[in-house]
């Protein structure tokens, strides 16, 4: 039952962690269109501050979650999938870290805000490869 419980957490986090990093690199930027650079700045940062503690909350989550299920589940070893997973999840996690305490206090600033949305591309697709890998791999 716990089993079940945590699953669900998981996987829900990390639907929420990846679509948000997902819609925040590009659709928000993209349906922002015509507006000044200065307007998109702003707006795309209001929304990457939004989104933050969802982001903190999903990441804690996923982490706890994941190694709940690895130790009670299978042990170590569990599959190649899961060790894939684990490695992506590293650098998905250093990048989101360096954008949050590096870049995110100077979200009005142009030029941080193309290293937050560059940041944020490589956090959404290898989020996007790590969903896959989740799903190729038993359970």
């Amino acid at each position: 039952m716990t089993f079940g419980w945590m699953h669900v957490i998981h996987v829900l986090a990390a639907t929420i962690w990846v679509g948000g990093a997902f819609i925040l690199a590009l659709p928000v930027w993209r349906a922002l269109g015509a507006g000044s650079d200065s307007d998109k700045t702003q707006i795309w940062g209001d929304f990457a501050r939004a989104f933050s503690i969802w982001a903190w909350i999903s990441m804690i989550l996923l982490w706890v979650s994941g190694f709940w299920l690895i130790i009670e589940f299978t042990g170590f070893g569990a599959g190649m999938h899961i060790d894939i997973m684990m490695t992506i999840a590293i650098p998905m996690t250093i990048v989101f870290l360096i954008g949050e305490f590096a870049y995110r206090k100077k979200t009005g600033d142009d030029a941080m805000v193309k290293k937050m949305r560059r940041m944020t591309h490589i956090v959404a697709w290898l989020g996007i490869l790590t969903v896959g890998i989740a799903s190729w791999g038993p359970f």
